[in-house]
């Protein structure tokens, strides 16, 4: 299925244009084989036999780490492909590495460029910037702790309830 007939014209009307073109160039450019190259590479890399758990903390670190410089939308149209392309290429389920990418986009708000929310709080004046890393860096290790202790055992349990694990 192509990501335009999920779109009708009337709802793409009402979203940005950075926001459709963006994931729509992002998602094209992925399909060309670099995030199947990248997956083998990092199969390579990790050594066989991988197991899910490796998958699901290399790909919620990639989202993770992504999200910094880029905005979060842009990382999660990043970090989800090789996620899935990465899952599938070791043979497993890309759901819960789709997952741990993608929630793992949201941590990051140590810099006012990563939200924004931390924009705005940034440019109040009332805040320094090395006073929202101190406190950002902290919440976003906590954050992504866990994330990496929790999120595969709940990703595969609700899998499991709904029939697909």
């Amino acid at each position: 299925m192509d990501c335009l007939t999920l779109l009708k014209g009337v709802s793409i009307k009402k979203l940005s244009p950075s926001i459709v073109g963006g994931g729509i160039t992002l998602g094209l450019g992925l399909k060309t084989g670099f995030s199947q190259w990248i997956a083998i590479l990092s199969s390579q890399l990790i050594g066989k036999p991988a197991n899910e758990w490796v998958i699901f903390t290399l790909s919620s670190l990639v989202g993770f780490f992504l999200s910094y410089p880029a905005s979060n939308t842009g990382a999660a149209n990043v970090a989800c492909p090789l996620a899935a392309a990465l899952a599938t290429a070791n043979g497993f389920n890309p759901i819960p590495p789709i997952l741990g990418a993608a929630i793992a986009t949201r941590l990051p708000s140590s810099l006012s460029s990563t939200t924004p929310s931390m924009a705005i709080v940034y440019s109040s004046g009332y805040i320094r910037m090395r006073d929202l890393f101190k406190v950002g860096i902290v919440s976003d290790t906590i954050r992504l702790v866990i994330l990496l202790l929790i999120g595969f055992p709940l990703a595969k349990y609700f899998l499991a309830l709904k029939g697909t694990a």
